[in-house]
């Protein structure tokens, strides 16, 4: 087979999406030296990865991920590169390919929290991701909770869509101290921290996650850290007395970020809604305690390997926070419970079964109009 796989969204800052990407072509270069794989990218990141395998090349293309030029022109370059199947890692898809497909879905976000997107994404979402995963001979999603929500909205059969869950890269493992040391120094970190990380849209619910720690502070000395690139909309909005103790250090190289998570106090998810959760279990991985709203995802997750909050109220927030500050034997019994939780995620295991889905798409003879 010659599978082609979308890869624009990945660059030298890993977020979610491209996390996704990158450890799914890590994993697939591990266990298939069989297919060919063409890698369509908007950049040159990928060099020494495609260099040093010999089934995998790179397409640079000026092609914006979401862009409108990319529903004539991409399938004009999957017919020159003569692909079999295009996976797209996101809902970035044109509408008629001319080659099998399969798209990967984390999540109803842009259905569900339509405030969050931009106007061409809603229209994006609306016209475009509806017929074309219509289209697509499998949908991949990332929990069984965006399985349910992906045939609930985009009304497609169950059959269609198929679980396989996100894992944590191996280089998230507990850092030493200087190593968390130099970071806090870097960043103007003093004393204790607790963390997030994520953007700052409204379905993250981190103006909450300010409310519940400015409760905290007059109890207990500690920093909030929040990773991700600053929403200067979201920022602006927060006056003096909510921004004191937090710092907002911006995108983080994934190089760095097991540092982040292994000096935290705790990772601190307060988010409304994720199509799985990464942080949830990068946090685990560094040995981490993690506190988190309950919310389908992150409750399929965790399992019980995580602090689940009840409310969505910043009182019963820093409650939870304050209780796994004080105890150091819940705070133990989290953190083994994380590594035990993390064991079942794996992007070997993820890899093995979207290759089988590549095999069952493309012995299939109906090839979507």
């Amino acid at each position: 087979m010659k599978i082609a796989i979308d890869v624009r969204m990945i660059d030298s800052f890993m977020h979610g999406l491209s996390r996704y990407a990158y450890n799914l072509i890590k994993g697939l270069s591990g266990i298939d030296t069989r297919n060919d794989y063409v890698l369509i990218a908007n950049n040159s990141f990928l060099n020494d990865f495609v260099s040093s395998r010999d089934n995998f090349s790179l397409e640079v293309t000026s092609l914006k991920l979401y862009g409108i030029r990319g529903q004539i022109l991409l399938p004009r370059l999957l017919k020159k590169k003569k692909i079999d199947i295009f996976h797209t890692p996101s809902f970035a898809c044109p509408v008629y390919v001319g080659c099998k497909v399969i798209m990967t879905i984390h999540d109803m976000i842009h259905v569900l929290f339509q405030e969050d997107s931009s106007v061409v994404h809603k229209l994006y979402y609306n016209y475009i991701v509806r017929k074309a995963a219509e289209k697509a001979s499998r949908i991949i999603t990332v929990s069984e909770n965006s399985k349910c929500d992906i045939i609930n909205y985009l009304n497609l059969s169950p059959e269609k869509v198929v679980v396989t869950y996100n894992a944590v890269d191996e280089r998230f493992k507990r850092s030493n101290e200087n190593d968390v040391d130099e970071i806090k120094e870097r960043f103007g970190i003093n004393g204790r921290f607790i963390l997030y990380v994520g953007n700052q849209k409204p379905h993250k619910n981190v103006r909450m996650l300010i409310e519940a720690y400015q409760l905290l502070r007059g109890k207990v000395n500690l920093k909030l850290v929040i990773v991700g690139k600053k929403d200067l909309l979201f920022y602006r909005g927060l006056n003096d007395n909510m921004l004191e103790g937090v710092i907002f250090v911006g995108d983080i190289s994934d190089a760095l970020m097991p540092r982040f998570y292994s000096g935290a106090e705790m990772y601190v998810s307060p988010s409304l809604y994720e199509g799985f959760g990464l942080p949830l279990i990068e946090a685990m991985a560094c040995r981490t305690p993690v506190v988190a709203l309950s919310t389908p995802s992150s409750d399929e997750v965790l399992d019980n390997a995580g602090y689940i909050v009840n409310e969505n109220q910043p009182e019963e927030l820093a409650n939870c926070i304050d209780t796994v500050l004080l105890d150091s034997n819940l705070r133990n019994c989290l953190v083994e419970k994380g590594v035990e939780r993390i064991k079942q995620f794996s992007w070997e295991k993820s890899a093995k079964k979207i290759l089988e889905i590549y095999y069952q798409v493309h012995s299939d003879n109906n090839l979507p109009q």
